[in-house]
């Protein structure tokens, strides 16, 4: 154990919520991390958030380690970010996050939180994000609350130690006494400012020490409104000026490294979100590659595709005003207008850091350096099992630094959210063909493709109600095939499935297209009119007679002929009456000799 480890420092873990509070020399596994800590410093086994809040209360400083899966609403999550950042301790949070907690994400970022990992995520990427925060040791900033009259609400151990007062000296008095009097209007100034508009940054004013020693510091400040807009308190940290001149360029690099990242994360809960509202691939895919460029680091982004069979490269890129890869493409006529790396099965992702290092043409070189790109990242996008094609994500940035491992796994797990996207729009397109077969296999009668009796007389009672409402008529038109058993028993019945589908398609392609025909029973159809009286009704019936009885079907040694009976819809007539009337019609027609209309 480390002698240094202050004995206000513990630990409470659980298998979804690790909850630090540690000050120690790296550690090199998450074993060795809570071990030994466990008997002498407090370890707490099985701590959810409520219970660390309480363990936490004893401590001073620490690390909250916790993962977006143990919340089971977007209200309890919110509720903890809350107490987190009225915890009056100095208390760093990291959180975990799932690809399918993109509004945990946004939540959290809008609350100014900066530390957390998106899973699968190994050990070490958490121990190195602890020891990030470890290492600020002292360096930590002051922190402190202020109330809508600008009286200490929290402030945190850095602030006490740097002042040299004790807690119940400092909490609900008047911030302006702890200042020079010169510095008050200043920071007065300001506070209206940071309650009206919501933040305020680098105000510089000073200090003063209990001992009466004056310091210059910078405060950096946000403003908490509750749900109706009104302001609640403020959230300020402070830095003294020796501070900031000795560490500028770290702060800087940080600054961006945050910024950028933030960025990363915001756009790839865009991206997640548009995932969900695009229909197809291809329009989430370009919708995705706008989204992506809109990033003030990159400049455009291209997407290249190689068919593995024909070796056919497809390009798709985000909207920009001056490049347009495939028009570059088609003026050059090869490939050495694409300034990415091919994807191959073995891509690996890769950073250029000169734009001019790519092996391009000088025309596209001279394009991409004009529009102000100074490096380039290729990334795979992973293959599914069987694919017959690669793909990588080729961003190209306005920035020359090199890019930290936290980057580059941004960068890498947007790459993944389109093969997962792939996947899914993949799976939603079979899913859906899989249902409209289903439908289909609902309505239809297998044999003849014709809808069935069910659909049929659902679309009866919907031509009854609409032409109830609008006082319009349709009519039924019912025909039977004649002595159809008789060519059942003489030829078969594969000759007389044969007679049911030729009836059935020249009777289709004789009707109208606002008709709808069904096969009802063994050698009986039915013929919707819609916006039909019956002397209409009789001419088709008619002319349908005529032409089934001219025709030579096929494997039929006679003609065939067929009986129909029709009728005009009557107000008020029900499905039941009127299937009743169009039967009887139809069987007139074959007691008075068969191959007739009867209406």
């Amino acid at each position: 154990m480390n002698s240094e480890l202050a004995n206000t420092d513990s630990i409470a873990i659980n298998s979804k919520a690790i909850i630090s509070l540690i000050q120690s020399d790296p550690l090199s596994t998450i074993a060795d991390l809570i071990s030994p800590l466990s008997d002498q410093y407090g370890f707490k086994q099985d701590a959810s958030p409520v219970e660390f809040f309480s363990h936490a209360s004893k401590h001073q400083r620490g690390i909250c380690v916790c993962s977006s899966e143990i919340f089971t609403t977007i209200e309890e999550f919110d509720t903890f970010l809350r107490r987190i950042t009225d915890f009056n301790k100095s208390l760093h949070l990291i959180m975990t996050f799932n690809h399918h907690h993109g509004i945990y994400l946004k939540l959290f970022l809008d609350a100014n939180f900066t530390h957390f990992l998106i899973e699968p995520f190994s050990d070490q990427a958490l121990l190195d994000l602890i020891h990030d925060l470890l290492a600020l040791g002292d360096q930590e900033p002051m922190f402190q609350s202020l109330d809508k009259d600008g009286n200490v609400l929290n402030v945190n151990s850095t602030w006490l130690k740097a002042m040299g007062y004790e807690e119940d000296e400092v909490l609900g008095n008047f911030f302006g006494d702890f200042m020079l009097p010169e510095s008050r209007a200043c920071v007065l100034d300001n506070f209206p400012k940071l309650k009206n508009y919501g933040q305020i940054s680098n105000v510089i004013f000073k200090l003063k020490r209990k001992d009466g020693v004056a310091f210059e510091a910078a405060l950096n400040g946000t403003a908490l409104y509750d749900k109706q807009g009104n302001f609640i308190r403020t959230q300020c940290e402070l830095r003294s000026i020796d501070y900031f001149r000795e560490t500028k360029a770290h702060i800087q690099a940080l600054l961006r490294k945050e910024t950028t990242l933030r960025n990363m994360m915001n756009c790839m809960v865009n991206v997640q979100q548009a995932l969900h509202q695009q229909p197809t691939y291809d329009k989430f895919r370009r919708h995705a590659l706008e989204i992506i460029s809109r990033n003030k680091a990159v400049a455009v982004v291209l997407m290249i595709t190689i068919n593995t069979n024909s070796g056919e490269i497809e390009l798709d890129q985000s909207p920009h005003p001056c490049i347009d890869f495939n028009a570059l493409r088609r003026v050059n006529k090869d490939n050495r207008s694409i300034p990415g790396l091919l994807p191959t099965a073995n891509h690996t992702i890769e950073f250029v850091d000169d734009i001019s290092k790519l092996e391009i043409d000088t025309g596209t070189l001279t394009l991409l350096q004009h529009e102000h790109v100074k490096s380039f990242i290729s990334i795979p996008i992973a293959s599914n099992k069987n694919s017959k094609s690669y793909s990588s994500l080729n961003l190209f940035l306005s920035t020359d630094e090199a890019l930290s491992k936290e980057e580059m796994r941004a960068y890498s797990d947007l790459a993944e959210t389109f093969r997962h996207a792939k996947l899914y729009f993949g799976l939603q397109e079979k899913t859906k063909h899989l249902l409209d077969n289903l439908k289909q296999q609902s309505i239809t009668d297998p044999l003849t493709g014709l809808y069935n009796r069910r659909y049929i007389e659902e679309q009866i009672n919907a031509e009854i109600s609409r032409c109830k409402r609008y006082a319009q008529q349709f009519s039924l038109i019912m025909f039977d095939i004649d002595h159809f058993k008789g060519i059942n028993d003489t030829l078969g019945h594969q000759t007389g499935d044969k007679v049911l589908k030729n009836i059935s398609e020249l009777v289709l392609g004789r009707i109208r297209t606002t008709d709808k025909l069904a096969r009802i029973g063994g050698e009986e159809f039915l013929l919707l009119c819609p916006h039909a009286e019956l002397n209409q009704a009789k001419g088709i019936a008619t002319e349908l007679c005529t032409c089934i009885a001219s025709t030579t079907i096929i494997d039929a040694p006679l003609p065939v002929t067929c009986s129909f009976g029709v009728i005009e819809w009557q107000s008020e007539e029900s499905i039941e009456e009127i299937f009743k009337r169009v039967d009887e019609n139809m069987y007139k027609a074959k007691e008075g000799g068969r191959n007739r209309v009867v209406g």
